[in-house]
């Protein structure tokens, strides 16, 4: 059999040399996402999953799964795998069938996974 991938939107961002490299007064935290942990002697990243703790390094991409896990993505997959989607974007819960237009990854309404139409 095959299968397509649920097309669904995800948060990533790239992990970056200044992440490792920067004064503490410049640390750029707000760029960082929550429970990722930055090895500045080593220059990589780490997450714990539920397989074991998963080490990504600059130019990986940081994914956030749909259901807040973390991981990481090489850049040719990420690349091939994943395109930018507007701010506005309309998404469609499976369970309820209400649709909204927002950033948000879970319906408000029932809380299941939100589809991108």
């Amino acid at each position: 059999m095959k299968f397509r991938k649920k097309p669904v939107v995800i948060e990533a961002v790239q992990i970056k040399e200044k992440w490792f490299n920067c004064p503490d007064e410049e640390y750029p935290l707000a760029e960082i996402p929550l429970n990722v942990l930055i090895d500045p002697i080593q220059k990589h990243c780490e997450v714990k999953t539920l397989e074991g703790v998963m080490i990504g390094n600059i130019d990986d991409w940081v994914i956030t799964g749909i259901k807040g896990e973390k991981y990481f993505c090489k850049p040719d997959i990420f690349q091939s795998t994943y395109e930018p989607v507007s701010k506005d974007v309309l998404l469609e819960c499976p369970d309820c069938g209400k649709r909204e237009v927002n950033n948000s990854l879970i319906c408000d309404n029932c809380k299941s996974e939100l589809l991108l139409l």
